[in-house]
């Protein structure tokens, strides 16, 4: 505008975006549309130009952010998670170590299986006297059908498995609290392999060149003028000359002094008026005559 030479002292951005700039995404699209208005075909061009190269700009600028910081987050979250899993794991192993639940050398290993989920393999130290109660309850149940229930062999049968099942009590309360630990570390192991699985896809992501906005269609001037609109300023151009006619012709006639109203008359007799006599009608003049006439 300035090279123009025009005046710029009064233009505000606001202002500008607000009556000649137009941006709005189209219906159900993500097509952002940007229409300038202006007089100067050549500057309406080169403002859309500078327009669309700042918002595609913008875009790549918006996503290198978003980027960084989820990676940062991820990062983050990563070395939290990983002190989780270790602690989680140390916490099972040395379980494991004092009740002889791990391999040989006492320790626990979290293994793959089929569906990719981690498993802890359990001890086997408790192995035989389960093994050995079950085949004592089986023996029971076999024999209960061929031999009185006072019998010597079901007796001593019987005091072997409550004896037996006393005995794995506490077994069973370490099993329990193993399988609890083991559940904790193959979770926060998964949640570790999740987070390092993320970090790589958005270091990739990062790592590609980002796309911006791309744009659709070069911008343009339409060949149909949106303004000045003939016909509104031919219809207000006669409205003004009706108006200022009107009042030139009202201006003129008062200063001639011709008066068309009675109004104006009334305002224009010196006199006290009586009433309004009518020509046509003498009668009824007469009446109103006499009746002044006898109120004086």
């Amino acid at each position: 505008y300035s090279k123009q030479g025009k005046s710029t002292s009064n233009l505000t951005y606001k202002s500008w975006l607000k009556n000649s700039l137009d941006i709005s995404f189209k219906e159900n699209s993500e097509i952002l549309s940007v229409t300038f208005k202006d007089t100067d075909k050549k500057l309406i061009k080169d403002t859309l130009e500078k327009v669309s190269k700042r918002y595609q700009d913008f875009s790549k600028t918006d996503q290198e952010k978003e980027l960084k910081k989820t990676i940062s987050f991820l990062e983050t979250q990563e070395v939290i998670y990983k002190e989780k899993a270790l602690k989680a794991l140390k916490e099972l192993n040395e379980f494991s170590i004092n009740n002889g639940l791990g391999d040989i050398d006492g320790f626990v290993t979290l293994s793959k299986t089929s569906d990719n989920q981690n498993v802890a393999s359990p001890g086997q130290r408790f192995a035989p006297q389960f093994a050995l109660l079950e085949r004592y309850e089986s023996d029971y149940t076999n024999y209960s059908y061929k031999l009185k229930s006072n019998s010597k062999f079901l007796k001593d049968l019987k005091l072997k498995i409550e004896n037996l099942r006393e005995a794995l009590k506490r077994p069973n309360q370490i099993l329990i609290q193993y399988r609890e630990l083991s559940n904790n570390a193959k979770y926060q192991d998964k949640i570790i392999s999740s987070i390092t699985e993320q970090l790589l896809s958005y270091k990739l992501m990062q790592a590609r060149q980002l796309d911006p906005w791309q744009l659709i269609s070069e911008p343009t001037v339409e060949k149909r003028k949106i303004a000045p609109h003939k016909a509104k300023i031919v219809l207000f151009g006669f409205l003004i000359s009706l108006f200022s006619s009107s009042l030139l012709i009202f201006l003129y006639e008062k200063f001639r002094g011709n008066l068309y109203e009675l109004n104006q008359f009334k305002k224009n007799i010196s006199c006290e008026y009586i009433d309004t006599l009518f020509q046509k009608d003498s009668i009824l003049s007469s009446a109103i005559l006499e009746k002044i006439i006898k109120n004086y």
